[in-house]
């Protein structure tokens, strides 16, 4: 009995050595690549972790960026591309900085004010005039306005996720082609824009495009002016030329014969003919032309 155990013991140490000698070989063998492997997904689950912190970083930077541009008032049209510059693809900021310089090019071919200028409140025109819209100015804001609506179009057209960002761009560049003559592209973009929205869950949207749409058709076909027979005369119309121009300035004013005409008989002290109230100078066979004298006093009578 002695001896059995003294072998059983015996046996489970060399099996027990054996066991270690293997499990030492396989840390031998793969220890190495399995610490590798190890490192490896620790090193990546950093790098994630670090790169979606810069991610939120830059997104918070852009945002902030775009708020300080905007809450100051008007912003300045080059601040604005500079963002959208700057942070083009982080999140929505670069395309909302170019809706924004939409606004304001189109704000100011509407007003004739260059952007930021000083305003005279009482008339709503620049303060300034060198700060005043020309045609070819005004046209300039307009194209302006057109192209970097469609670089918002083209930017966000085939994300399902920014459909309002489409519809937005797409009535601002109906607004800009509208405003240069270009009739049947503004109606398209107002369509696109109604069945965008329409689609995206925005029924209101769809409505006030289709306003637009109508607006449009109204804008191409003008407005008619009523003929100068209808018209009734205004103050200082009747010096009026007998074709029945009008005229512009005072130049043209005192051209005309019968301001001519009156300007003499004032001259001459005399009532214009022009004037129908005028009461004719009095002249000697008329009763009380004689000039008043007191009566010369009578002669005593005789005694």
């Amino acid at each position: 009995m002695d001896e059995r155990q003294t072998q059983i013991r015996q046996g489970a140490g060399l099996e027990e050595s054996r066991i270690n000698t293997e499990f030492l070989d396989f840390l031998n063998k793969w220890s190495s690549p399995v610490l590798i492997v190890i490192g490896l997904i620790g090193l990546g689950w950093f790098g994630l972790n670090y790169l979606e912190r810069s991610k939120q970083s830059r997104m918070n930077n852009a945002f902030a960026a775009y708020e300080a541009a905007v809450s100051g008032g008007t912003p300045s049209p080059a601040s604005l591309r500079n963002i959208a510059g700057e942070y083009s693809g982080v999140g929505s900021v670069g395309e909302l900085a170019l809706l924004r310089t939409v606004d304001i090019y189109l704000r100011a071919a509407i007003s004739g004010v260059e952007p930021g200028a000083e305003v005279d409140p009482s008339t709503g025109l620049a303060a300034n005039e060198t700060d005043r819209l020309d045609a070819d100015r005004t046209q300039s804001y307009l194209s302006q306005a057109r192209d970097l609506s469609r670089q918002v179009v083209q930017a966000v057209e085939q994300e399902d996720g920014r459909r309002l960002l489409l519809v937005q761009a797409l009535m601002r560049l109906g607004a800009a082609e509208e405003g240069l003559g270009q009739i049947e592209q503004a109606k398209a973009s107002y369509t696109r824009a109604g069945e965008v929205a329409r689609s995206a869950g925005f029924p209101e949207l769809g409505t006030v495009a289709d306003r637009m749409v109508s607006t449009a058709d109204r804008a191409a076909a003008g407005v008619s002016l009523p003929s100068r027979a209808v018209l009734v005369d205004l103050p200082g119309e009747q010096f009026a030329d007998p074709s029945g121009d009008l005229p512009m300035n005072i130049d043209d004013i005192m051209s005309l014969p019968a301001f001519q005409n009156l300007m003499q008989d004032a001259e001459a002290g005399q009532p214009s003919s022009e004037d129908p109230s005028a009461e004719p100078a009095p002249t000697g066979d008329t009763p009380g032309s004689a000039p008043a004298t007191d009566p010369a006093p009578a002669a005593d009578p005789a005694p």
